[in-house]
């Protein structure tokens, strides 16, 4: 240090630290011993453990960590790992993505199954998804733990059922399924076919069809839409055989393909059937304010009662929702909207029962974002590989985010199959297993 002023006395050091990060192209040169026998034919000495491909796997984890996490097209990282010197094609780069998705995959498919049998809440959306130049569908189902994506050909119930069901393929009606199919007032001949069939495993959807020819549940007999939901019973006794709690809380939009178990409303899509709401004069534009009002202010004391719900009278809470929704207005689309909330009391006020779960369902809306965004830089998927690669990235990428595990060290540490960070399933088991017996 020079020019110090007169008198500067020496005291110690004190530390500055600056981070920086180096990208360089390294290349291994192998110079692989090379036999030929007696046939004519020849054989080579075998590459070092580790070594699997022209491409290291530190390259193949930056290309992952490019396509899933950043959303960078193939194109773009071609254009990118040129610039680093890096020789490559665009096929190579899809074959690493799809390679790498294999290693994941069987993960992928138990953060499902754990994620959805240990849930006491979950949270669920869904978005358009294009496959194969067909419209489709990409389904999300998350909560604190894990976030879950899969895609489909459709939006259904049925779609939705199988997605809970997992790879399982067995149809049942148990008791629950048969509650469900009370909504569809059943006459007493159409029960008492189904109690035939109660508390049978049919392995698939062969042997279930076959058994409902068996006691003439046909189109012809029941017609084609409550065959559909007498097949939806039939899934949904498979979900609850396969470890789905039957006092699930099902938080959506209000979409009515998610319309079982407890379901829970969200309050800010139900509030926006009022917001939009267009007023022809004065007197309709203050009454829709007045009310919107109302329901920020109860929405308020739902905040409060979620934080203690101990110390408040939910049954005041209660008296005050009906107090708000039976009010007298003279706009007549007013009225048909708060009739609405009316008919959903159950599901916006289930937190009163259920003092953990969300007023809204913005976490499952910011997840399926994520899979908008990248259907919008990337594109459609053009083959099954390519789909099921989307959604598992997607869904391990978003799941340990929420376990706390760094995306850039588990696609080296699964890559590389050394597995030092602990099978993702199994940490979600651990941290549901630590809500059930935290104390009250």
């Amino acid at each position: 240090m020079e020019n110090l002023p007169e008198g500067a006395i020496f005291k110690g050091y004190e530390d500055y630290y600056v981070q920086e990060i180096k990208i360089t192209k390294k290349v291994t040169w192998y110079k692989r011993r090379r036999y030929l026998l007696p046939d004519g034919t020849c054989i080579l000495a075998d590459l070092p453990k580790g070594v699997d491909g022209h491409f290291g796997n530190e390259l193949k984890r930056y290309i992952v960590y490019q396509s899933s996490v950043n959303n960078v097209s193939q194109v773009k990282i071609k254009q990118e790992l040129e610039d680093f010197g890096i020789e490559i094609s665009e096929g190579t780069i899809n074959n690493i993505i799809i390679n790498c998705s294999k290693i994941i995959n069987q993960e992928y498919e138990d953060i499902g199954r754990a994620g959805i049998t240990t849930a006491q809440e979950l949270y669920v959306d869904d978005t358009g998804s294009r496959h194969k130049g067909q419209n489709g569908s990409c389904l999300v189902m998350q909560n604190n733990f894990f976030s879950f994506f899969k895609s489909s050909h459709s939006k259904s119930r049925t779609q939705f059922l199988k997605t809970l069901r997992g790879k399982n393929t067995d149809y049942m009606l148990n008791d629950f399924a048969l509650d469900f199919l009370e909504d569809y007032n059943l006459n007493e001949q159409l029960i008492s076919k189904l109690l035939q069939l109660k508390d049978i495993n049919f392995v698939d959807e062969n042997a279930w069809k076959e058994a409902l020819i068996k006691v003439e549940i046909t189109p012809m007999f029941v017609g084609k839409n409550l065959l559909k939901h007498i097949e939806e019973a039939g899934i949904l006794g498979s979900v609850i055989e396969h470890g789905v709690r039957q006092d699930l809380v099902l938080l959506s939009d209000g979409a009515t393909q998610y319309r079982l178990f407890l379901h829970a409303g969200c309050w800010m899509h139900a509030e926006r059937a009022i917001k939009r709401l267009v007023p022809i004069d004065e007197v309709d534009a203050a009454e829709i304010k007045k009310i919107r009002n109302d329901i920020w202010h109860f929405y308020a004391q739902l905040k409060s009662y979620k934080k203690d719900p101990e110390n408040i009278n939910k049954v005041a809470i209660e008296k005050k929702f009906d107090e708000i929704f039976a009010q007298t207005v003279t706009s007549q689309q007013l009225a048909v909207a708060m009739r609405k909330f009316r008919l959903n009391k159950n599901d916006l006020l289930r937190v009163l029962d259920h003092p953990s779960v969300d007023l809204h369902n913005n976490s499952s809306e910011l997840d399926i974002r994520s899979m908008v965004t990248k259907n919008k830089i990337v594109g459609p998927t053009r083959s099954d590989e390519g789909r099921c690669a989307r959604d598992s990235f997607v869904s391990i990428i978003k799941t340990c985010r929420k376990l706390g595990i760094s995306v850039w060290e588990y696609f080296i540490d699964r890559i590389n199959g050394t597995n030092k960070i602990p099978f993702l399933p199994d940490l979600i088991r651990q941290k549901a297993q630590l809500i059930l017996v935290a104390p009250t």
